[in-house]
C-alpha cells in the first residue's frame, strides 16, 4: 500500500512538472493523417469540419458525419480539385506539393468562450522527410498532368499518381467571439498558468495583458494572445529522416572501398 502511494505520489509530481507541451484534444504532433481524423470523429462537441489551402477560403464543409463516415476520401477528392505540384522521390513515388492545407474543427468551448479548431497539416518545406515519417498513410491520388517525354520530346497529357503527406504540424484555437475571449480572458490565462507554471517565459508586458509565451522541451510551444497556439517545430526529424533513407540508399550500393 505504501509503494502505491509514493508511486502514485512520483507520478503526481512528474505530471505537474512535464517539459514538454502536449497539443490540444489529445493530438500529437506529428499525427498522420488516419489518427487526426480519428481524433476529430472523437470530440464530442465537433459539430463541422473544413477543409482549407491556405487559411481562409474553404475549399469544402462537412457536417461530422459526412466527415467522419468517409473523410479520408473525402479529403482525396477536395485536394484532387487543386493545383499540385509535381515532386519526384523515387522511381515508384512522387510527391504531391499542394502548397498549404489545414482542417478547420468547429467548435469547442473554453471556459464559455467558442473556439474553431485549426489543424496545420502541410508545409511545403521538407517534402521528402514528411513523406518518410507517414508514408504508410498518405492522401493517394491520381490526376492528368502534362509531363515531359523524352520519346516525343514534348509535354504529353498522362495520369500521375501523387502522394501527399498530411501531418499535423501545429494547432490553433481561434475564437469566432473576440468580445467573449475579453470577457472570460483572465479565467484562460489562470487556467493555462496553473498547468504550464515551471515552462512560462516571464514577460511583464504579458503578464499585464493576460498574454502567455510558454515553452517546453523538444521545441514545443504555446502561445495566448488573441488566441492559443500549440507548435513544435519539425524540421530536424524531417532532415533526420531524409538523411537515413540517403545513406539505406547508398548502403545498398556495391561497395568498391576495399580496393584502396
Amino acid at each position: 500500500m505504501k509503494l502505491l502511494k509514493v508511486c502514485s505520489a512520483l507520478a503526481l509530481v512528474v505530471s505537474l512538472n512535464a517539459s514538454e507541451i502536449k497539443p490540444f484534444g489529445g493530438f500529437e504532433f506529428g499525427d498522420s493523417i488516419t489518427p487526426t481524423i480519428e481524433k476529430i470523429c472523437s470530440m464530442k462537441s465537433v459539430n463541422k469540419i473544413k477543409f482549407s489551402n491556405d487559411g481562409y477560403s474553404w475549399s469544402q464543409i462537412l457536417t461530422k458525419d459526412e466527415f467522419c463516415s468517409d473523410g479520408k476520401n473525402k479529403i482525396s477528392k477536395a485536394l484532387s480539385q487543386g493545383r499540385i505540384g509535381n515532386v519526384p522521390f523515387s522511381k515508384e513515388v512522387t510527391i504531391g506539393n499542394i502548397n498549404k492545407f489545414y482542417l478547420i474543427v468547429e467548435s469547442v468551448n473554453i471556459k464559455g468562450v467558442p473556439f474553431n479548431l485549426v489543424l496545420d497539416m502541410f508545409k511545403k518545406n521538407y517534402l521528402n522527410g514528411q513523406y518518410l515519417m507517414v508514408q504508410d498513410d498518405t492522401i493517394n491520388i491520381t490526376k492528368k498532368m502534362k509531363v515531359w517525354s523524352d520519346e516525343h520530346s514534348n509535354n504529353i497529357v498522362k495520369n500521375v499518381k501523387f502522394k501527399i503527406p498530411l501531418m499535423m504540424h501545429s494547432i490553433s484555437l481561434e475564437t469566432t467571439n473576440k468580445t467573449l475571449l475579453e470577457a472570460n480572458r483572465k479565467d484562460i490565462y489562470n487556467l493555462l498558468k496553473n498547468k504550464y507554471s515551471n515552462m512560462i517565459k516571464k514577460n511583464k508586458r504579458n503578464e499585464k495583458y493576460l498574454m502567455l509565451d510558454i515553452r517546453g522541451d523538444n521545441k514545443t510551444k504555446l502561445s495566448f494572445s488573441h488566441n492559443l497556439k500549440y507548435t513544435k517545430k519539425m524540421e530536424s526529424s524531417f532532415d533526420n529522416e531524409y538523411k537515413k533513407y540517403l545513406q539505406n540508399q547508398q548502403s545498398s550500393k556495391p561497395d568498391s572501398s576495399g580496393g584502396l
